[in-house]
């Protein structure tokens, strides 16, 4: 361990290292991930200047390293003092932090961050648990799991597998490339999706809801007096349920969707130039089929306004990617239903990896 005027530094070997914990109250951590079974941690004002490093304790046990700032030990504002910390990448990481950011790269195991205020941002991981008072959240490219709970600021999260929860009280969601489930809870503040691939669930209390290109066998949205914009692909026996309680509603189906639609809205109209087999038309409700009806569309408004389109650019490779989500959702319900007769005792578990191989042959081409 070695320090000079305004840094401190130091080298602790860590084979074999499973978490690295890190107690840095008032201070802003960067933890990057590296090759090396060792944590290198270095602590300096972000100002420059000279402080007592006395405060700043590193500590191992079998497993696990420990990284501790006193609490108030410097009379310089909270968040001035910074941990550059280097670990192995593969480590479980833990960080509990007061006052002035956090910021991960390069970590392959699971991380859970408590904040209570400033930016948090993570980039890589196995799964993600973030749970802050208040300041933005950013989180990209985590294999599995993401959560955060925030009272306060802007959520984004791109290219995670999921599940993703995102629960706020107040600002705007941003999720891109979701593979998994997507459930966000905000009490006000606009939603934005793209490129979600699994179940969503969505509810606002007051903010506009906009998704673009969703290929979700399920997708419930209410927008309380928000808006709500929808581009969405009708998957086979999909089920999707928008509802507001004044808002409008606007949703966009690529042609050749197949499902059974209805809309009603109490005290706005309801619109649509959509090819569909009318079953009732009224100025505040409609109910037709589109092709063979194999999914459901609801739409609900107390209030607001509900208009249903199609997509201008739907075309021929519009209708692979469709059909390729078909032929996923379709793999994923044959895969539970296997491992539900597991679970009930009706096959035996060699008989089930053999029925996986085949369906994942017949997925891959190989069969």
């Amino acid at each position: 361990m070695t320090g000079s005027g305004g840094a401190w530094e130091a080298l602790v070997p860590a084979e074999r290292l499973r978490r690295l914990n890190i107690d840095a109250r008032g201070a802003h951590v960067d933890v990057h991930g590296w090759s090396t079974a060792a944590v290198h941690v270095l602590a300096r004002r972000r100002s420059g200047e000279p402080f007592d490093p006395a405060g700043v304790h590193v500590r191992r046990s079998p497993g696990r390293v420990y990284v501790e700032v006193e609490r108030g030990r410097w009379p310089f504002s909270p968040g001035d003092l910074e941990l550059l910390i280097s670990a192995p990448q593969d480590a479980e990481v833990t960080i509990d932090q007061s006052n002035g950011g956090v910021h991960v790269t390069g970590m392959q195991g699971r991380l859970s961050i408590d904040a209570q205020s400033g930016p948090v941002r993570v980039t890589g991981g196995e799964s993600v648990n973030v749970d802050t008072a208040g300041g933005p959240v950013e989180v990209r490219h985590v294999h599995g799991r993401v959560y955060i709970d925030t009272a306060g600021g802007g959520v984004f999260v791109e290219d995670a597998g999921g599940p993703v929860v995102v629960d706020t009280a107040a600002g705007p969601v941003r999720a891109v490339g979701i593979m998994g489930s997507l459930r966000i809870d905000t009490g006000t503040g606009s939603v934005y999706v793209e490129r979600a691939r699994g179940d969503i669930m969505i509810d606002t209390g007051h903010g506009d809801v906009r998704l673009v290109d969703i290929f979700s066998p399920r997708i419930y949205v209410d927008a309380g007096g928000g808006n709500t914009t929808g581009e969405f692909a009708v998957l086979e026996n999909g089920y999707y349920r928008f509802e507001s309680t004044s808002g409008e509603i606007r949703l966009y189906l690529p042609a050749g969707s197949s499902c059974e639609i209805a809309a009603e809205t109490g005290h706005g109209t309801v619109r649509s130039n959509l090819p569909l087999r009318v079953h009732l038309q009224r100025p505040h409700q409609l109910r037709g089929i589109l092709g063979s009806g194999r999914a459901v569309v609801r739409i609900e408004s107390a209030r607001g306004d509900i208009v249903l389109g199609q997509r201008r650019e739907a075309g021929a490779a519009r209708s692979e990617d469709i059909a390729e989500a078909n032929r996923g959702h379709r793999r994923r319900q044959a895969e539970l239903a296997i491992l539900q007769l597991v679970a009930e005792g009706k096959a035996e578990p060699e008989e089930a990896v053999r029925l996986l191989t085949a369906l994942e042959d017949d997925h891959t081409g190989k069969g």
